[in-house]
C-alpha cells in the first residue's frame, strides 16, 4: 500500500512538473500583462567593461524638470507626491531645486538588479532623489537586469528599443549563464565611476572628478574592495554610503541555510531563482510566512508591489560568486 501511494505521488508530481514547463511561458506572458513594468528612468546606456561585458546605467536626467515651471501646478504636484509616496510623509523632508552637482550611483546587492532602487513611481529611491536634487545613474552589475556578454564582439545596440515593454520582459526573461567571480565584479568598479562621470559632464557641464555612491548589499561591498585595491580611486568618492552591507555569515544555525552554506555551488547551479520567482509571485502576501516578515514590511509596501519585485527584479546567482563569497 505505502507503494502505491509513494508511485501516485510521483506521477502526480511529473504531472505537475510537466505542466508547469509547457504551460511557464504563458503563465509568464500573463504575468507581465498584469504586473507591467514600470520605466522611469529618462536614458539608458550601455558601457563596457572588462572580459566583453556591457553594462547597463540608466539616468534619471534633469532634477528640476520634474516640477512644472508655475508655482501653483508645482504645490499641486507636491500635494499628489506626498499622499503617494511613503517616502514624502515625513515632514522633515522637502522637495527642493537645489541642483547636486556630484551625480549619485546606485548598486543594488545579489539576486536583484536596478528595479531594487526603482520599482514604480511611488516606490523608488532613484526618482525620491532626484525631486531632491540629484543626477541619479542606476547600475545593472554583471549577469543582471540588462546587462549582457558580448558574442565575437557583435555590439548590441539597444538603445533604441529600451522603452519597448516587449523587448525589456525578453531580456529579463532570459538568463545568463556566463561565469563570473567578486574578483571580476570589483574591477568592473572604476569603468562604472568613470562610465558615469564621462556621461555627467557631457550632460550638465559639472566638472566634477567626484561621485557620491549608494549601495545595498553586495553593491557597498564591492567599492570597498575596489578602494583597497586601488586606494587612488577612493579620491573619486563624495560620500559613501551602505545599505544592509553584509559583515559575515558565522552564527547562522538552520539546518537548511548550514547545508547551502555547505555545498553553495551544488544550490546555487541547480536553482533558477528568477523562475521560481516568478512561478510563486501569484502567491506573495497571500500566504503569510517567517520569509514575508523578514523581506519586507506589509504595512510600506503592497502586495502587488511585491509580486512585481519578485517578476522583474529577481536575479540568479552567479555560482562562482557565491563560492567566492561563501
Amino acid at each position: 500500500m505505502l507503494w502505491f501511494f509513494f508511485k501516485l505521488a510521483l506521477l502526480i508530481f511529473s504531472i505537475v512538473a510537466l505542466l508547469t514547463i509547457v504551460l511557464y511561458p504563458w503563465y509568464v506572458q500573463k504575468l507581465t500583462s498584469k504586473y507591467k513594468p514600470y520605466l522611469n528612468w529618462d536614458e539608458a546606456y550601455h558601457f563596457k567593461v572588462k572580459d566583453n561585458w556591457n553594462l547597463p546605467f540608466y539616468y534619471y536626467g534633469d532634477p528640476a524638470a520634474i516640477y512644472p515651471k508655475s508655482f501653483t501646478k508645482r504645490k499641486k504636484e507636491e500635494k499628489r507626491l506626498s499622499k503617494s509616496s511613503l517616502l514624502l510623509k515625513n515632514p522633515r523632508v522637502q522637495s527642493s531645486q537645489k541642483i547636486e552637482k556630484y551625480p549619485i550611483i546606485l548598486c543594488h546587492g545579489i539576486m536583484a538588479n536596478h528595479l531594487s532602487f526603482d520599482l514604480t513611481p511611488d516606490l523608488s529611491l532613484a526618482l525620491y532623489l532626484k525631486r531632491h536634487g540629484f543626477h541619479v545613474y542606476s547600475i545593472d552589475l554583471r549577469g543582471c537586469g540588462l546587462s549582457y556578454l558580448e558574442d565575437n564582439g557583435n555590439k548590441k545596440n539597444i538603445q533604441s528599443k529600451l522603452k519597448t515593454v516587449q523587448f525589456w520582459k525578453k531580456l529579463y526573461s532570459s538568463s545568463n549563464e556566463a561565469k563570473f567571480s567578486f574578483d571580476n565584479m570589483v574591477e568592473d568598479i572604476p569603468d562604472i565611476i568613470n562610465a558615469v562621470l564621462t556621461h555627467h559632464k557631457k550632460k550638465t557641464g559639472f566638472k566634477t572628478e567626484k561621485i557620491h555612491w549608494l549601495g545595498h548589499s553586495l553593491g557597498s561591498m564591492l567599492p570597498y574592495a575596489a578602494f583597497n585595491k586601488d586606494p587612488l580611486l577612493k579620491k573619486k568618492i563624495k560620500s559613501y554610503i551602505l545599505l544592509g552591507s553584509p559583515i559575515g555569515v558565522s552564527g547562522i544555525s538552520h539546518k537548511l541555510v548550514e547545508s547551502f552554506l555547505k555545498y553553495p555551488r551544488k544550490y546555487v547551479s541547480s536553482i533558477n531563482l528568477k523562475f521560481f520567482a516568478k512561478l510563486f509571485s501569484p502567491f506573495a502576501g497571500k500566504i503569510k510566512t517567517q520569509v514575508d516578515d523578514f523581506l519586507y514590511n506589509d504595512k510600506l509596501v503592497s502586495h502587488d508591489n511585491i509580486r512585481r519585485y519578485l517578476i522583474y527584479a529577481i536575479e540568479n546567482i552567479n555560482p562562482l560568486l557565491t563560492d567566492h563569497l561563501i
